[in-house]
Parts: structure tokens; C-alpha cells; sequence
């Protein structure tokens, strides 16, 4: 079987899908060698080196100068012999054929990129028309659009590789395109069908609206169908050239009963040999049905095993707890991070119900940890609820988890059959469960009585838990030695003393303003930020005053001050800000609750990108000057609020403002002092990755990310337990997951598929969310989905899927936030709350629906997005 590297992804999948005995049409490649001279002349261009590391803005200039390069670029001796041999061998094979000639780069079919569309196809090629055709799909793989993909898909190194597919232009009758999941809606049971008489380049190029087949891959049910216009249809010219349009009625379907079954199981046939979903080009000419290619589908959302039921059966309905439960994290999380967290979480749980296994199950749990996410198996949970009421909890943290759980049918999901911790055994577990509750409920009415004698005292036990846990960082104590001990005591202090803070913090307005009129909702939401030490602000404007320290070098050449702040060769002023900014929060930083993650501490620059806007932008959006301003407007308002209000209503103002003063900052105490743990385990972390690296078991000190706890003390301690396969073993699925899903789904179900929310406005041009911030502002677009992907500028509106701690250095530029997942308690809501940026959440695929440099109106009173 010829080498991918040979032959290019597309050949390389054509000929083993042939071997395999799939309908695949004859043809022949000409190779990647055939083209080395060209790319070897090319590569004494100094406009193709510099394309190997260009920026996008770069890339359109750089490879107009290769291919003017490429275009004076002659046959060789051995080039023109062996296009004589292709033109040969379909001559006595296909007389009379017309061409065509695809691309098959050795980078493109892959299961990370599939540069569809990317490359070069040319239809109806005339056998001596061949060597325009062979040159001009080389002039296409030197195209900017390549360039700007692989930069896009992270793909470094050597340039693209150019191999060609050489086959017979069918005559095709009915054509067009396949795919073994649903691509709108992740569903692996879905099998959908494109179709348009002719030739299906109609259908790829999207030039006609082409008939859509739903069919459930199981039974062969057609789920449903829709009739296209179908026109134009491309048909072959037999003369070659330019493919014949024609005009269809498109009042009959194009794909009978039969054709749709034989085209099922061909998919079917197909996906199971790839071993992964797959996207089909086929083809009928006449009876006889072609598979003319197949790629990996690119983008869609995995599900490990364990979460995945069996075609037919009853589906599981499944919450992702790590986009907004506090986590707010969209990626997948390392095998450690992740045994890291469950072990926490079930040290939670454990201390309100008793022993519980520590990984669950999928079937028969409330919560799990696998495939480095969090999930809640509502299926189980609705055992006991509906819908309706799961939703309704749901909003405080994810609105557009709840939209969708509104619309979710609680028959459809509900577990068949009650999950083996209920009964008998979840009876004995009830007392433990009361009187931890009773025990919580204590605390918050004693807090409620007293508190500043409440606030005093967590201070002191805030303080105390983190220098414990400093301590404790700083022992002799192993990585396994610290899991046991901070899991105690972060469930003994932080989750029994200080977390009642958060329900102080979080006391409804509507108790000082029974039905509150529109300026009255705004004076009581201004009564609710505008706080000092707000932890995370705090962040935000340490990293702003550090940036005021740095000169315009020091900002422009972050790699270069990176090295002398780690080196501690920076002025003295500098290090020593920059000393007391990582010992408070050096372990923060973006994707913070994932140990592997770098944080400040480990690479400077994360918080050097971060500062630059600040500091470019500063006489426009000054951090430190907008936080006094929310301080000021606070202490107005309330002074305003008490001149209207009388009697009892302006007591229970009072009486709620004070407490508001005292908890509301703290609301981010409990993810701060989880963080610090994070940094520390990640430390210990490290330092056991470089004993493993020096012993000669791992190559990498970072590879222990990929090893669990109970594994890392194999590690240390068999001589014959395999490490380096451990960890291949266990980021299989998450490098899988990583190349494949942009955004992880609120919801989804055990047969992938995501389930979404019904449309909430159907106004044109407005889209509909929940308000979390209020406030209206206009403003150009802009879409992240890093923190680190681009500046904000002062004014733009941050757009983002969701957003954590880390983020929050870009909130003091935005003019307003966007986020498609999140609540009112959502870290992305609270932080643009507190800043007084206006933020609306839970609208549907709204990263995808704008772009940048639209300009757009949040309003954060009614939770619309306009469109102007």
C-alpha cells in the first residue's frame, strides 16, 4: 500500500478503500516525487522559507512572489515521460475519456484537516490537455487559502506536499455528498445525504439547493426528506472544458427508495472500515454506484465508549458541568487535571452522602469525570424531577443549558430503570445528607445575624487555609502524599466554613423593592458591584499597574522580557512588582483549572499579551480609574436610593446593603483558593515528571499530565509498569477531542447528539439572550476563542463561548461581553457586572453567527443583541 507521504492523503484513501473492495473508480497518481524538482527550485525562493512562519496578514503577499516563481517553472525530461505514460495508460484503458485531476497533498484528508476545498479539482480535462491541468493544480497548492488553513489548523513545518489523482470523468446521472453522522447536530444514528442530478460538483460547490435525506442508520428509516431546487445541474461536456448547466424542476426527489439504501450501506461500509465518521462523495452512472471519496468529518464532538449506548436503545441525556459549574472550561482537560478534580469533587459529595465510588459509571451516576470533561447524567436525575425544574436551576449558572432542558421531553430521556443508588441505600445516606444541610443552613443564618463578626472570621479562615496550603506545597510531602490531605481540607474549610459567603453575597434586591420600577432595577443592580477586593478585579488591576512599570520594549519583545523576569534581571522596581504579582497570583492565568495548563508563574508572557492592550488602550479604558468610577456610582446610588425609600423598605435596604458590602467580593474566594491548590499540585506535579524523565521513564517532565494518581505511583515504584504507554494510553481520546470539537456542547445525549434550545426571537436582525449585566452599548465585534487569539480594543464588544479568571484583564477594554454560555453566576458575568460592562449570555451559536468588525448593540437590560 503506497506511503501517505508518496501518494497524499486522498490517493493513499482511495487506494486502500479499492484494496478494501469499495466502488471506487480506476485511475492513476502521479506522486509527490514528481513534483520535488518544482518544490526543491522553489525552495531557493526566499518568499517560500518565509511562508513557513508568516503571519496571516503576511501570507496573500508571500505566495503571490512563489507563484510567479511557479509559473516560469519548466517540464523536466523525467516529468514529461511519465505524464506520456499516464496519457498511455488511459488511452488503451479508457479510450475516449474525458479527465479529471485532484489534488491529494499529503497534508489534506486528514482526521485534524481535511482542506476541503481547498485544493484544486478541474473536471472534463482532455487527455492532451493533461500538462495545463498538472500545472495549474500546482499553481493552486502555492494559493494563500492553503497557507491560511494550516495556520488556522496549527499545522507547522514543512510545506505542503502536492500529489494528483488521476481518473475518468463519470458520466454521472445522480451525484452529490454523505455523512455518517448528522453534521448539524452531532447525531452518530443520523446518516444525511446531499443529492442533485448530474454531476455533484453542484452540490460541494453549494451553487444549487441540492435534495436532503435523513435516515437512521440502524433500521434504514427514513427519517426525513426535503426537495431542493436542484438548479442548475452540472452535467459533463463531451467536449471537455467547463462542466454543461442545466435548469431542473425540482418537484421529484433525485434518489429513490433503493438508491438510498444502497448508499447507507456503502457509508456504513465505510465509516466502519475508516474507524471514525466519515464525509462521502459518490456517484450513480446509471445502476452502478461509485465512492469517488471519503475524509474524516473535521469538526464534531466525540463521546468516549462508557457514555455511548448502543444504536436503538434508550438514550442517556448528559450536562457538560465543566463549561459553566464553576469550571468554565472548553477544552479537554488532561488525564491528571482530571483525576485531580474528580477526586476533589467526590470528596465533596462524599462528605454530604457517604462513601461513593470514586469513577462512577456513566450509566448508573449522578456525576462523572471522563474523556477529560465533567458530565451530569440527567437521565438519572429526572428520575426524581421533570425537565421543567432541572431547567429552572440551571439558569443561575447557564441560561442556555436551561433554554434547552425547557425543550427537552422528560419521557424521551428519563432512565428506564431507577440507577443502583436508589432505594434502601440512598435511605441510610438521607441523615448524613440532613445534617450536613442543617449544619450549612446554621452557618448562613449565623452569618446573616451577625456579620461582621461572620466577615471577620472568614477573612481569618481564608487566610488560614492558604497558608496551610502554602505550607503544605512547600513540605517534603509527595504529589500523592498532598491529594488526601487538601481534599479534607478543602471540603472541612472551604466548602463547610466559607461557601455559606456566597449566599450572602447573593441576596435578592427584590427583598429592599417589591416590584421595582426600570430605574430602580438599574440603582439596586449598581448597589451590587463597584467593590474593593474583589479578588479577581484585583488581578486585572495588578496586571494593569504592573504594565504602567514596563516601557514600550519591554511590551513589544514579551519573549525577551519574559527571559528577565525569569532570570530576575529586570530593574529592581519591576522584579519586585513582578515578584509580589506571581506570589499572589502567579498560579492563575486562562483554562486555570486544568493542572496542566501553564499559569503566570510558568510563562511570563501570558500575562505580558495581557497587559499590552491594557496599556496600549489606557487613556481610553483606564482599569484602575473604571473601577474608582463603579466604586463611586455604588456609594451614590445608595445614598440617592435611601433619600426615596422610607421606613421599613429603606431598613431592609440598609440592612441588605451592608451585607452585600461585606460578601459580595468574596464571591470568588472559593476558586481563587482552588486555583492555589491547582498551582501547587502543579508544581509537585512537575518536579515528579523530572524524577521520571532523569529515571528514564517519561521523556518529557509535562508528559505526567497524562498519568492518573495511581498511576504516577506505579510509576515511581514497579520497575516493569510502562509509563510512556500510560500516557498514550490514557490522551488517546483527549487529543482526539482536542483536534476535533471547537465548542463543547451545554447538552448532549448518548448517541452524539447536541441538543439546542428553540429560537428565542424571531425579529430580524435582533438575537435574543438573558441579560446578566445591564447597560447598552454599540460597538464592533469581536470574536475569541482564546484569550490570547487577539487584542481588545477599547470599545470592541468581546464576544466569546465562555470565559474564565483568566479573561478578565480583557473585560476593562470591552465595551460590552457576549457569551454564549454562561448565567448570572457565571465568572464572565460577574466580572463585567463588578466593571459595569453591559453582558448578555445563553444565545445560541452566536460565536458563529458574528464576526469581526460587525457592529453590533448589547443591550444588557433585555438581553438582546441587534444587528445595525
Amino acid at each position: 500500500m503506497p506511503e501517505r507521504a508518496n501518494v497524499g492523503g486522498k490517493a493513499q484513501s482511495l487506494f486502500r478503500m479499492a484494496a478494501e473492495g469499495l466502488p471506487v473508480p480506476d485511475g492513476a497518481v502521479l506522486t509527490t516525487a514528481f513534483f520535488a524538482s518544482w518544490y526543491a527550485r522553489l525552495g531557493r525562493c526566499e518568499a517560500w522559507h518565509a511562508l513557513q512562519n508568516a503571519a496571516p496578514e503576511e501570507i496573500p503577499a508571500l505566495c503571490e512572489e512563489v507563484a510567479r516563481a511557479a509559473a516560469a517553472l519548466a517540464w523536466s525530461e523525467d516529468q514529461e515521460q511519465v505524464l506520456g505514460r499516464v496519457r498511455r495508460y488511459f488511452a488503451d484503458n479508457h479510450p475516449d475519456a474525458l479527465l479529471i485531476v485532484r489534488s491529494s497533498a499529503t497534508d489534506e484528508d486528514g482526521v485534524n484537516a481535511s482542506f476541503a476545498g481547498i485544493y484544486e479539482t478541474l473536471p472534463g480535462v482532455k487527455p492532451e490537455d493533461l500538462d495545463n491541468a498538472v500545472r495549474a493544480c500546482f499553481l493552486a497548492s502555492l494559493d494563500a487559502r492553503v497557507f491560511q488553513y494550516r495556520a488556522q489548523k496549527n499545522i507547522t513545518g514543512a510545506a505542503p506536499q502536492l500529489a494528483l489523482v488521476i481518473q475518468p470523468h463519470l458520466a454521472c446521472d445522480v451525484a452529490g455528498v454523505g455523512f455518517s453522522l448528522n453534521p448539524h447536530n452531532n447525531d452518530y444514528e443520523e446518516l444525511v445525504l446531499t443529492a442533485n442530478w448530474g454531476q455533484g460538483e453542484s452540490v460541494v460547490s453549494g451553487i444549487a439547493e441540492p435534495d436532503t435525506f435523513i435516515v437512521e442508520k440502524h433500521s434504514g428509516r427514513l427519517i426525513e426528506q426535503q426537495l431542493g431546487a436542484k438548479t442548475p445541474s452540472l452535467w459533463l461536456n463531451p467536449d471537455g472544458g467547463l462542466l454543461e448547466r442545466r435548469e431542473n424542476r425540482g418537484d421529484s426527489a433525485c434518489l429513490n427508495e433503493h438508491q438510498i439504501a444502497r448508499l447507507l450501506e456503502l457509508i456504513k461500509r465505510t465509516e466502519a472500515y475508516h474507524g471514525y465518521p466519515v464525509d462521502v462523495e459518490w456517484a450513480f452512472v446509471g445502476e452502478q454506484l461509485y465512492l469517488l471519496q471519503a475524509r474524516p468529518i473535521s469538526v464534531y464532538v466525540p463521546l468516549p465508549p462508557s457514555m455511548i449506548t448502543a444504536p436503538g436503545e434508550r438514550r442517556r441525556l448528559y450536562a457538560d458541568a465543566a463549561l459553566s459549574k464553576g469550571i468554565t472550561l472548553n477544552q479537554a482537560m488532561s488525564p491528571l487535571g482530571l483525576d485531580w478534580i474528580n477526586h476533589l469533587f467526590h470528596a465533596i459529595l462524599a462528605s454530604w452522602v457517604g462513601p461513593i465510588p470514586l469513577y462512577p459509571k456513566p450509566a448508573s451516576a449522578f456525576f462523572f469525570c471522563t474523556g477529560g470533561r465533567m458530565y451530569i447524567n440527567y437521565s438519572n436525575l429526572l428520575v426524581f424531577s421533570n425537565a421543567t425544574k432541572l431547567a429552572k436551576n440551571a439558569e443561575a449558572t447557564d441560561t442556555l443549558m436551561a433554554d434547552i432542558l425547557k425543550s427537552v421531553d422528560t419521557q424521551t430521556y428519563r432512565a428506564a430503570k431507577k440507577p443502583a443508588w436508589v432505594g434502601i441505600n440512598m435511605l441510610t445516606r438521607l441523615p448524613r445528607f440532613a445534617a450536613q444541610m442543617s449544619g450549612f443552613s446554621a452557618h448562613v443564618l449565623w452569618m446573616l445575624l451577625f456579620p461582621k463578626r461572620a466577615h471577620r472570621r472568614a477573612k481569618d479562615k481564608i487566610a488560614e487555609v492558604e497558608r496551610d496550603l502554602r505550607a503544605l506545597f512547600e513540605s517534603d510531602r509527595s504529589l500523592t502524599e498532598c491529594t488526601d490531605p487538601i481534599s479534607r481540607l478543602m471540603v472541612s474549610r472551604l466548602f463547610g466554613q466559607l461557601m455559606p459567603m456566597l449566599v450572602l453575597g447573593m441576596l435578592p434586591a427584590a427583598l429592599a423593592v417589591r416590584k421595582p420600577n426600570g430605574r430602580q432595577r438599574r440603582q439596586l443592580d449598581q448597589l451590587q458591584r463597584g467593590f474593593d477586593n474583589h479578588i479577581v478585579v484585583e488581578m486585572g488591576l495588578a496586571l494593569f499597574r504592573l504594565g504602567l512599570l514596563l516601557d514600550t520594549d519591554d511590551l513589544e519583545n514579551p519573549g525577551e522580557t519574559a527571559r528577565r523576569l525569569r532570570e530576575g534581571s529586570m530593574p529592581v522596581p519591576i522584579q519586585q512588582a513582578w515578584s509580589a504579582f506571581v506570589t499572589r497570583f502567579g498560579f492563575r492565568g486562562p483554562n486555570e483549572m486544568d493542572l496542566a495548563t501553564p499559569g503566570y508563574e510558568d510563562d511570563p508572557r501570558i500575562a505580558l499579551n495581557q497587559i499590552t492592550p491594557m496599556i496600549e488602550n489606557r487613556h481610553h479604558a483606564n482599569p484602575e480609574r473604571l473601577h474608582q468610577e463603579q466604586v463611586r456610582a455604588r456609594e451614590t446610588t445608595y445614598q440617592t436610593l435611601m433619600g426615596e425609600l422610607r421606613g421599613f423598605q429603606r431598613r431592609v435596604l440598609v440592612w441588605l446593603y451592608r451585607r452585600w458590602c461585606l460578601f459580595t467580593p468574596t464571591r470568588d474566594i472559593p476558586k481563587y483558593l482552588i486555583t492555589l491548590c491547582n498551582g501547587g499540585m502543579r508544581r509537585k506535579a512537575l518536579a515528579v515528571g523530572a524524577e521520571l524523565v532523569e529515571a528514564g521513564r517519561l521523556d518529557r517532565a509535562e508528559d505526567v499530565f497524562g498519568l492518573r494518581f495511581e498511576e504516577i505511583t506505579k510509576a515511581l515504584t514497579q520497575p516493569d509498569f510502562d509509563a510512556r504507554r500510560a500516557v498514550q494510553t490514557n490522551t488517546a481520546f483527549t487529543d482526539k477531542v482536542r483536534a476535533h470539537v471547537r465548542h463543547f456542547p451545554p447538552v448532549i445525549d448518548s448517541r452524539g447528539r447536541i441538543l439546542r434550545p428553540e429560537p428565542r426571537s424571531r425579529e430580524p436582525g435582533v438575537l435574543q439572550g438573558s441579560p446578566v449585566s445591564p447597560g447598552t452599548v454599540t460597538g464592533p465585534v469581536k470574536v475569541l476563542n482564546r484569550p490570547d487569539e487577539k487584542k481588545i480594543k477599547s470599545g470592541d464588544i468581546l464576544v466569546a463561548y465562555t470565559t474564565d479568571p483568566g479573561w478578565t484583564p480583557l473585560f476593562f477594554n470591552a465595551g460590552a461581553v457576549v457569551l454564549e454560555v454562561g448565567g448570572i453566576l457565571q465568572h464572565g458575568a460577574v466580572v463585567a457586572r463588578e466593571l459595569g460592562k453591559p453582558c448578555i449570555s445563553g444565545i445560541a451559536g452566536i460565536v458563529n453567527q458574528l464576526e469581526d468588525g460587525q457592529v453590533v448593540e448589547v443591550n444588557g437590560d433585555t438581553g438582546t443583541l441587534r444587528l445595525l
